[in-house]
């Protein structure tokens, strides 16, 4: 490795602190290995921002900057403590309807959001059908749902739980007589 590459490692490596970086204290063979595993986690991170830059769920448009907004206001209080009161029994009755009405589809009872991460893969070979006709066939009677390919779930939905449990119910009322179960 050469003086100036050796260098230039030493350079990149001094803010870590990490690392004795006097000359004397890494070889030219350990420094390399730094540098390269450096490299290695460079590439990683611009695969992360890339791969993070397709989803539009981190970037501000008008409606998520007013929730932000509102959130922090004492109405938004108002409405989260309404919100933590039913949305457990939301998802209880999403997830046991699920499991008890709907072959092949699978879920699990979310501790940390309102969005129901709904596996539908089972129930897609069975009929033959792609996760995207089940999704028009959910929104063809009137449930609004999302597919869940951006977040890494191939023959997944996201159904929102945050609103009443009689508006839950008519949903998975329509997804059992007119999809699942049609």
């Amino acid at each position: 490795m050469g003086a100036r590459y050796s260098g230039h490692l030493r350079e990149l490596l001094r803010p870590l602190g990490v690392y004795d970086l006097s000359p004397e204290s890494l070889s030219g063979s350990e420094l390399e290995a730094l540098g390269a595993g450096l490299d290695a986690l460079s590439d990683r991170l611009d695969d992360v921002e890339r791969e993070s830059a397709l989803s539009h769920y981190n970037s501000m448009n008008v409606l998520s900057m007013h929730a932000l907004v509102g959130a922090y206001k004492p109405e938004g209080q108002a409405w989260l403590d309404e919100l933590l009161e039913v949305l457990p029994g939301n998802i209880n009755y999403a997830c046991d309807y699920i499991e008890k009405h709907f072959e092949g589809v699978t879920t699990s009872k979310s501790e940390a959001t309102y969005m129901l991460f709904v596996d539908c893969t089972g129930w897609c070979k069975a009929h033959n059908k792609t996760i995207e006709e089940l999704e028009k066939a959910c929104w063809d009677v009137g449930v609004a749902l999302q597919d869940g390919k951006m977040f890494h779930g191939p023959c997944h939905i996201r159904v929102n739980l945050a609103l009443p449990l009689a508006r839950v119910e008519e949903a998975f009322r329509r997804l059992d007589k007119y999809v699942f179960n049609a």
